[in-house]
């Protein structure tokens, strides 16, 4: 059996295509596969929705009700296209993504945990996400005795 390596850094889009061109381009080719058209631009994004971490990731969700499609996020290029749903609720258009102004410390909170699994800010249910404060990762950190930064 291979033993994994442990994560030591919170993926994002870029940690598999480090361009923005190479961001666009697949979506485009998953977008054309299932909906059947070219993807819209970005530059043409409407409305937003938030990046959450899910199990050393950041991903975006699908606001749309019943989707359920998630993405892993890009802070290079931080726009969200659902080629499940084709993001009919947002008109067919890129939403922009929004990265919370203390990414770095929540991921520096996260990344004292030991299993990827465990790294993890941000719930959903249904289309809601419910986001921990800085403090509240902080404690669960402490309560599983562990590390603060």
């Amino acid at each position: 059996m291979t033993q994994r390596r442990p994560l030591f850094f919170v993926m994002t889009h870029e940690t598999f295509q480090p361009h923005e061109q190479d961001f666009i381009k697949f979506h485009g080719r998953y977008w054309a596969e299932a909906i059947g058209t070219r993807i819209p631009d970005v530059a043409d994004a409407v409305n937003q929705v938030e990046a959450r971490i899910e199990h050393s990731r950041w991903i975006t969700d699908c606001p749309a009700p019943g989707c359920g499609f998630a993405m892993i996020a890009s802070k290079i290029t931080p726009f969200f296209i659902c080629w499940e749903c084709g993001s009919v609720l947002n008109g067919m258009n890129w939403h922009r993504v929004d990265f919370p102004p203390d990414h770095v410390e929540i991921e520096a909170v996260l990344l004292l945990r030991p299993m990827a699994i465990n790294r993890n800010w941000g719930s959903r249910q249904g289309v809601d996400i419910t986001f921990q404060t800085l403090e509240e990762l902080e404690q669960e950190n402490r309560d599983n005795g562990l590390d603060v930064p």
